[in-house]
């Protein structure tokens, strides 16, 4: 039975695994089909694979000289985003008010990128960093100034989630123990 439980798995296969799913989940959120009896579970399952990839991204750069104190924040980032998609999920709160942890998501994202070189292949960091950048600006200035002059740039959305999980998934691939 021990072979069937996800959480038992080897840190590689889960790694796969969690890009694997949040991924499908992804894919299904963006096409908005309306299918309530797989909507709240398809939001549930993108919540935990995308939790489940940010605190697994620590192992991935733990040999990259980055300090001890990562292990804990990746924790809390994991957490944090988390809750919000939950939240999301669930409908507790809207999505302009969600829209905060992404913030906090897209900074944490862009100072991991810095250190993941070699470990996710380039164009996967750059494609995510872009969408990152992208949707930091654009959440800034809708917090900040109140307008919507560059609702253009949340196409760094798609950039950023898919670059983080196909670029997440290529990493675990060639992950060495």
């Amino acid at each position: 039975m021990k072979k069937f439980n996800m959480f038992l798995l080897d840190i590689k296969t889960q790694g796969k695994l969690s890009a694997v799913i949040y991924l499908v989940a992804l894919t299904f959120d963006l096409l908005e089909l309306d299918i309530q009896s797989l909507v709240f579970l398809v939001g549930f399952l993108l919540a935990v694979s995308m939790s489940n990839l940010i605190l697994l991204s620590y192992p991935l750069i733990e040999n990259k000289g980055v300090p001890r104190n990562w292990e804990t924040g990746t924790t809390m980032v994991a957490t944090t985003m988390l809750i919000a998609n939950l939240l999301e999920t669930a409908d507790a709160m809207p999505g302009s008010d969600i829209a905060i942890f992404y913030l906090f998501f897209c900074i944490i994202t862009m100072s991991y990128l810095t250190v993941a070189d070699d470990v996710i292949p380039n164009i996967w960091r750059y494609i995510t960093g872009i969408g990152a950048l992208s949707l930091s600006v654009v959440l800034f200035e809708s917090y900040l100034f109140s307008t919507e002059t560059l609702d253009f740039l949340w196409g760094g959305y798609l950039l950023l989630t898919y670059g983080f999980g196909i670029g997440s998934y290529l990493a675990w691939n060639k992950y060495e123990e």
